[in-house]
């Protein structure tokens, strides 16, 4: 996990929930106390705060096609990997 390798050096998080989807995140942060979620920004919703931090962690992008991709799927990949390699 990109959380406990950049942040805790590899010791694993306290046991916890595992959130099936993004979307609820949120929402079970908002109903455990002391419970932590990492999201990306635009899941945040507004009945949870937010930690404000100079800091930018970086998280592998997976792109996912079935088979190879082809018309405008294909302009997104090779627009996203153009933009990697910079």
């Amino acid at each position: 996990m990109v959380v406990e390798q950049a942040l805790l050096k590899g010791e694993s998080l306290v046991a916890g929930r595992e959130v099936p989807n993004l979307p609820l995140v949120a929402t079970v942060v908002k109903q455990v106390p002391g419970a932590l979620g990492i999201v990306i920004a635009n899941a945040v919703t507004p009945d949870v705060k937010v930690v404000e931090t100079d800091v930018k962690f970086v998280q592998p992008l997976v792109l996912v096609t079935r088979g190879e991709p082809s018309g405008d799927v294909k302009k997104v990949v090779d627009a996203i990997l153009a933009r990697a390699k910079k």
